[in-house]
């Protein structure tokens, strides 16, 4: 039975996205707009994340997954009506802020942990999505020993929970990703303090 319907969901999901159904998307974005950045060891960026759709939108529950661990978290912003909203249930709590991103920077429900942080928001005056804005703006800084992992970058997703407008949910809502990968001179000082930790292990 359990097979059944979730065969059944994949299909109707399959039906909504081939017929260009899709009514809202949230995917994370660089400030020039595009879905990859290069960042540099010790310096800082932005991310984010523009809505876009039909109708109108005055509540969100999403997450955002990290790949790695370690960026540090700075700062983050709403955006249109949801900004100085007195609602903002999110974690870590801006007031929280800054904190450094791991595997239990938000308590993932279930059995696995994600290297994630969660945010949750409603606004009594509903935006537009007419027209998009940005909905959220995240300031993180690169640790100077920050490591992109094996595969050499970090990838940002967005994980679209509920996103509603007057308790009646958007649906379907898609999130997207954003690849973080290191600038040439980053690379340049990452090879640099590996030949210096061989030499030192030579010694």
């Amino acid at each position: 039975m359990f097979k059944r319907v979730g065969i059944a969901g994949v299909a109707v999901l399959w039906l909504l996205v081939s017929n260009g159904a899709a009514e809202l998307t949230v995917p994370p974005r660089a400030p020039s707009g595009e879905a990859a950045m290069g960042v540099v060891l010790g310096s800082s960026f932005t991310v984010q994340l523009p809505v876009t759709g039909e109708g109108s939108l005055d509540s969100v529950v999403f997450c955002i997954e990290l790949s790695d661990p370690g960026l540090t978290l700075t700062n983050y912003a709403w955006g249109a009506s949801f900004q100085g909203s007195a609602f903002d249930g999110s974690i870590p709590a801006s007031s929280g802020l800054p904190v450094s991103v791991d595997m239990m920077t938000y308590d993932t429900p279930g059995a696995e942990e994600k290297c994630d942080l969660y945010f949750d928001n409603f606004t009594p005056s509903a935006a537009d999505l007419a027209d998009g804005f940005t909905l959220l703006s995240l300031d993180f800084e690169v640790p100077l020993d920050y490591d992109f992992g094996a595969d050499g970058q970090t990838v940002i997703t967005v994980m679209p929970d509920t996103f509603a407008n007057a308790g009646t949910p958007h649906s379907p809502v898609t999130g997207g990703q954003l690849v973080l990968t290191p600038e040439p001179g980053t690379l340049a000082l990452i090879a640099l303090g590996c030949l210096g930790v061989a030499k030192r292990r030579r010694r």
